[in-house]
């Protein structure tokens, strides 16, 4: 038998076939590592994907980097602020795996090529990340040139104007303010709405994912208590 798979029985985890996402994933919760169902897992790539989650799974004792690495995967938001502790969690299981692999006498040939690319995989994902949050402040500016020049032409031109924006436009033609800082103001109030929209939205996440992390870290201590000691 592949000895990773039989290290991860000893440690107590579950191995199981996933016929859905094409990934080797750990589930804390469940106690569950996951794999694609027609990989070979005796090959050597997989071997090292496999001693990879087994080392998310000894993370668990570091119950600090664990819940905040497991927080910041719940939304994008809490990804950008909590990416640290997911790329330092990523780096940590993959040493733990180089460890793993090399206590079963395992050849380490290509493992530090695969733990680079995955570790790499997440840096461009949290840059793609930043790149689509800058497009939609650009687009917010973008918007608030076109808002405040609409007012402008329309007042010029003395075009009927949209009722919910009346009360904007006697502030626009009111105000003593240049052109520049009206579309700077009305882009901070649009940014300030946005920002507040999606705490908003994140905030009852953010709770459930507290009370879900702190259920999980229960069942983790329920398990272990059950669990026989490991030669």
């Amino acid at each position: 038998m592949n000895p990773v798979i039989e290290r991860i029985s000893k440690e107590g985890v579950s191995i199981e076939k996933h016929y859905g996402r094409n990934v080797f994933s750990y589930h804390s919760g469940a106690n569950l590592i996951t794999y694609p169902a027609f990989e070979d897992l005796n090959v050597p790539r997989n071997i090292f994907n496999l001693a990879h989650e087994l080392g998310h799974h000894l993370q668990r004792k570091n119950t600090f980097l664990h819940y905040f690495a497991s927080l910041g995967r719940t939304n994008n938001l809490l990804y950008l602020l909590l990416f640290p502790f997911i790329l330092l969690e990523e780096i940590d299981a993959w040493i733990k795996g180089w460890r793993i692999c090399k206590g079963e006498k395992i050849a380490l040939d290509g493992f530090i090529t695969l733990a680079v690319s995955s570790v790499n995989s997440y840096c461009i994902g949290f840059l793609n990340q930043i790149l689509s949050i800058g497009k939609r402040v650009i687009g917010l500016y973008i918007g608030s040139v076109f808002l405040i020049r609409f007012i402008i032409i329309s007042e010029e031109m003395n075009l009927q104007q949209p009722e919910f924006l009346t009360s904007l436009r006697y502030e626009v033609i009111n105000s003593s303010l240049t052109q520049n800082e009206l579309v700077t103001e009305t882009f901070q109030l649009l940014l300030f709405s946005y920002l507040i929209g999606i705490l908003l939205f994140i905030i009852p996440k953010f709770l459930n994912s507290h009370s879900r992390a702190r259920e999980s870290s229960n069942n983790k201590g329920e398990n272990d208590e059950k669990q026989p000691a490991s030669s």
